[in-house]
C-alpha cells in the first residue's frame, strides 16, 4: 500500500467514525431527575478554597490586616432518594460517610478526618444522615426544606438590644430567591440554552433574619439589591466510564456597587461557573464541577482601604 493511499484509507476510517459518532448523539432530550425510593447514589468530592484580603489605614495609608486563609478537603457523601410524588417531585437525604479536611489559617493549621484505615468509612464512629431533607422538583428546583426546626443551631447575638440571628429564617429567604430550577422544561438539543435572573434583597433577608431590625436598617439594605443571572447551555454529549451524559455549562455572573461614606463604594464581582456531566436515561448527575471567582474593592476611586479576593473549586464524582 502506497503512503498515498494509506492517508486516504485513515481519513476514511476518521470520517466513518465521526460519523457513527455523531449519529450516536441524540437529537434532543429531555433532562429530568429520576429515582425510587431507597435509591443510594454514592460521590467521591473534592473541594478547596483560598481568600486573600487586606485592609490599610484611609489615614495613614500603613497595612493594618492581611490575611490568606486556605482550605482543601475530600469526602465521600451518599444521596438518598426517600420519597418520591406522583408529580416526580423526589425528596432527598444527605450523609456524609467519610471525610479529611485541612485548614491554614495565620499560624493555624487544622487536619481533621473521619475515615477508616483504608480510607473508606469509618468503622466504629459514623455520622448519621442530616437531619435536613430536600424537596426538589423534577427539574432541579428546591421547593421545601424538611427537618429544619430540628437544626442544633445555638442562639446567635446580631445586636447591642439583644436582637438574635434568625438561621432558619436565613435559610429560607435563601430559598426564595435561588430556588430556580436547573433543568428546562421540555426537550434541548446540543446548543441550546436557558436560565433565569434573579435579585438578591439584602433588607429582606436581613429583615427575616433579626424582626426586630430598624426599618431604617432594613431600608439601607434593601439599597443594596444584587441582580443575578444564570444561563445553562447544553453543549453536547460525552461518555463517562460507558455512560452518555449531557454536558451541561451553567454561568451565573453578579455584580455590586454601594456607597459605605463620602466619596467611598463598595465594589463586589464574582462568577460562578457550574459544568455537569447528566445521565438524561438514569436521571441523575455523574460528574459536577463548581468553580467561584469573587473579588471585592472598597475605597475611593484612587486607593483601595479593603480588597478581598475569593477562589472556590469543587468536583464531584459518582462512584
Amino acid at each position: 500500500m502506497t503512503r498515498k493511499s494509506a492517508l486516504v484509507l485513515a481519513t476514511m476510517v476518521l470520517l466513518v467514525g465521526a460519523s457513527v459518532a455523531a449519529s450516536a448523539a441524540p437529537q434532543s432530550v429531555v433532562l429530568e431527575f429520576k429515582g425510587e425510593p431507597g435509591q443510594e447514589m454514592k460521590h467521591d468530592v473534592e473541594i478547596g478554597w483560598e481568600m486573600d484580603m487586606s485592609a490599610m489605614n484611609p489615614e495613614t495609608g500603613e497595612q493594618v490586616l492581611a490575611l490568606s486563609p486556605r482550605f482543601s478537603g475530600t469526602l465521600v457523601a451518599i444521596d438518598r432518594v426517600t420519597e418520591v410524588a406522583e408529580n416526580g417531585d423526589l425528596t432527598l437525604q444527605s450523609q456524609v460517610e467519610s471525610f479529611e479536611v485541612t485548614l491554614d489559617f495565620a499560624d493555624l493549621h487544622l487536619d481533621i478526618s473521619l475515615q477508616g484505615p483504608d480510607g473508606g468509612p469509618p468503622q466504629l464512629l459514623k455520622l448519621p444522615p442530616l437531619p435536613i431533607e430536600v424537596v426538589m422538583s423534577k427539574h432541579g428546583k428546591p421547593l421545601a426544606l424538611k427537618g429544619l426546626d430540628k437544626l442544633p443551631l445555638p442562639p446567635m447575638p446580631a445586636g447591642p438590644e439583644g436582637q438574635q440571628f434568625d438561621i432558619k429564617a436565613m435559610i429560607e429567604g435563601m430559598m426564595d430567591t435561588f430556588a430556580q430550577p436547573t433543568l428546562p422544561d421540555g426537550p434541548v438539543s446540543a446548543g441550546d440554552s436557558w436560565g433565569w435572573e434573579a435579585e438578591i434583597d439584602l433588607g429582606r433577608i436581613m429583615g427575616k433574619m433579626i424582626p426586630d431590625m430598624p426599618p431604617e436598617a432594613v431600608a439601607m439594605l434593601s439599597a443594596m439589591k444584587i441582580p443575578v443571572k444564570t444561563t445553562t447551555t447544553l453543549e453536547g454529549f460525552e461518555t463517562l466510564g460507558g455512560i452518555e451524559c449531557a454536558k451541561l455549562v451553567a454561568d451565573s455572573v453578579w455584580e455590586l456597587e454601594f456607597p459605605v461614606g463620602p466619596g467611598m463604594m463598595l465594589e463586589e464581582g464574582g462568577v460562578t461557573t457550574v459544568v455537569t456531566w447528566f445521565n438524561h436515561e438514569a436521571g441523575h448527575t455523574v460528574k459536577e464541577v463548581v468553580e467561584v471567582e469573587v473579588n471585592m474593592r472598597a475605597g475611593t476611586p484612587d486607593a483601595a482601604f479593603t480588597q478581598m479576593e475569593m477562589e472556590v473549586r469543587a468536583e464531584s464524582m459518582l462512584r
